[in-house]
């Protein structure tokens, strides 16, 4: 007895394909714009410059996001070398590379984001000035860059929990 209805692998193998891609367009939309995040101003004659690579936060964010594209390209094409296997082991490796994904990202999105934030509205417990009145072109593709993220992270999310529940309804079924 097969898992699914015939026509139900079609369906799971096409929204999850398309999720997938929309997944890893959004991240490396956010690799884009992170990368090419620059600006320079003048203040009282002296030029200052804001690139990512300036901050660690940044650049953890570009490296979970490369690490999420690349374990996104490898759950899609687990996705299309177990399209018929019924056996909860082959999609466990869809799993586990969604989980990964899906934390690392988180961790990343959340470090930029904090200092993000800093930069917007600064802290002023520890006297630290908001810096985007000044560089806000840069802070504007920092913004946009967390957003695509965070639209990724939520597929995810959503993906890690469908294989999840197809690993869960194999191991019902093989029992």
């Amino acid at each position: 007895m097969d898992a699914f209805p015939r026509k139900t692998p079609i369906v799971l193998l096409v929204s999850q394909s398309v999720l997938r891609i929309l997944v890893i367009a959004l991240t490396v939309t956010a690799i884009c714009l992170t990368f090419t995040a620059k600006q320079t101003v003048e203040f009282l004659g002296i030029e200052f410059y804001a690139k990512y690579s300036y901050s660690p936060a940044f650049r953890y964010f570009v490296s979970t996001n490369i690490v999420v594209v690349v374990l996104s390209i490898i759950s899609l094409l687990f996705l299309f070398i177990y399209v018929k296997s019924t056996t909860p082991y082959r999609c466990y490796n869809i799993f586990v590379c969604d989980f990964i994904a899906t934390v690392l990202g988180v961790s990343g999105c959340a470090a930029a984001a904090s200092i993000g934030y800093v930069g917007r509205y600064g802290n002023g417990h520890s006297g630290w000035s908001p810096i985007c009145d000044y560089v806000d072109k840069f802070c504007n593709r920092i913004q946009i860059s967390l957003i695509c993220s965070g639209l990724g992270l939520i597929l995810l999310v959503v993906l890690t929990f469908w294989s999840a529940i197809r690993i869960t309804k194999l191991v019902t079924i093989s029992r």
